[in-house]
């Protein structure tokens, strides 16, 4: 697959900040999220979003997304699942490139990886994973994660990994008691 034509592509345009349903147990995601929008990449890396299933997490990082690339539509953003990234890495490990980061993310400027907990007792994923974040966060690109349990609960099993997350930003987000869902127009 082409990196370069997996940027930008899968705009979710029905999530937006506009249709999110914010109340007290997620008005602090909702606002970091803003926040992150007008200043990705300078402040925290990565961004660390966790919250049970249908709790928003997807619906704000598509905002991000949606709201960072209208803005800016130069913006490279790419957005892959972590069963999907493992499969780019294992490819890129069995081609034995010399750099293969280089390669296929020099060109975007946020990635975003949902599913991070999928990580979990893969020794050699953890590895490239590890070596792939680090080497983004050092070229400056905005990570942003998402993750249906408490990073605590993470049992890494490289301890380098687990320290590279932990310098990020969490975000909680719980499932709003009101309702569920978009909110209409």
């Amino acid at each position: 697959m082409d990196i370069i034509k997996g940027l930008n592509t899968n705009i979710t345009s029905k999530y937006t900040f506009k249709n999110f349903i914010v109340d007290n147990n997620n008005i602090f995601a909702y606002n970091a999220s803003l926040a992150l929008c007008n200043n990705y990449g300078n402040t925290y890396n990565p961004i660390f979003f966790y919250g049970e299933n249908g709790s928003g997490k997807t619906h704000l990082i598509n905002a991000i997304k949606n709201k960072i690339i209208r803005d800016n539509p130069k913006i490279k953003v790419m957005h892959i699942s972590f069963e999907n990234l493992i499969r780019k890495l294992v490819d890129l490990r069995e081609n034995n490139e010399k750099n293969p980061f280089e390669k296929e993310f020099d060109c975007i400027d946020i990635l975003i990886i949902e599913d991070i907990q999928f990580i979990i007792g893969k020794k050699s994923i953890e590895k490239g994973t590890l070596s792939l974040l680090d080497y983004l966060i050092n070229k400056k690109v905005q990570i942003i994660l998402s993750c249906d349990i408490n990073p605590s609960k993470l049992d890494f099993c490289n301890l380098a990994l687990k320290k590279l997350l932990w310098k990020g930003f969490f975000i909680p987000i719980s499932k709003n008691k009101c309702k569920v869902g978009l909110k209409s127009k």
